[in-house]
């Protein structure tokens, strides 16, 4: 039985194709975990934010100005554990950080395809909180992905507050 290299090049996009969607479930399905995920340094939001009442905005600051809202450099942290010098491992590798100028590399929890376009600070702005999003992270010791961040997702929670639905307000 012969087989022409017409069928061979229909076989192989089909493969590709379904490796191509293979790999795009893996990745929403990782994205989209709910567990804790360990961090370099064992940060307790629950601790910070609802025991000391730390505001989200006083560590993510570039969610007032920016797009991305960031991660806290060690100068933020270090600010208060100057004087709140609790001995652990964890605030030894705080202080090894802020002695070395190296940067905590946490990881991301929450991320978007690279095609959307989405500001925090717009948000921020326009009155939204962040817990619309990132769910009660005051009350998590470790922070989970709270939200789908689906198209349908964003765009229910856009009619609901009446905000723009254009193609162009989320895509590049």
């Amino acid at each position: 039985m012969a087989i022409d290299m017409k069928h061979i090049l229909q076989l192989a996009v089909t493969l590709l194709l379904l490796g191509a969607i293979a790999i795009a479930v893996a990745g929403l399905v990782a994205n989209r975990r709910s567990e804790p995920v360990r961090q370099p340094i064992d940060f307790n939001h629950q601790l910070h934010a609802e025991e000391n009442g730390i505001s989200c905005l006083y560590c993510h600051t570039d969610a007032v100005r920016a797009d991305a809202a960031g991660v806290p450099p060690v100068q933020t942290c270090y600010q208060c554990h100057r004087i709140v010098k609790e001995k652990s491992p964890e605030m030894e590798k705080l202080r090894q950080a802020f002695e070395n100028n190296q940067p905590i590399e946490w990881l991301r929890i929450y991320s978007l395809p690279r095609h959307v376009r989405f500001s925090h600070q717009r948000h921020v702005r326009g009155g939204l909180d962040c817990q619309s999003c990132h769910g009660d992270v005051a009350a998590m010791e470790r922070v989970t992905l709270e939200s789908p961040l689906t198209m349908g997702w964003c765009l229910n929670c856009h009619e609901q507050r009446q905000a723009p639905i254009g193609c162009e307000i989320c895509h590049k």
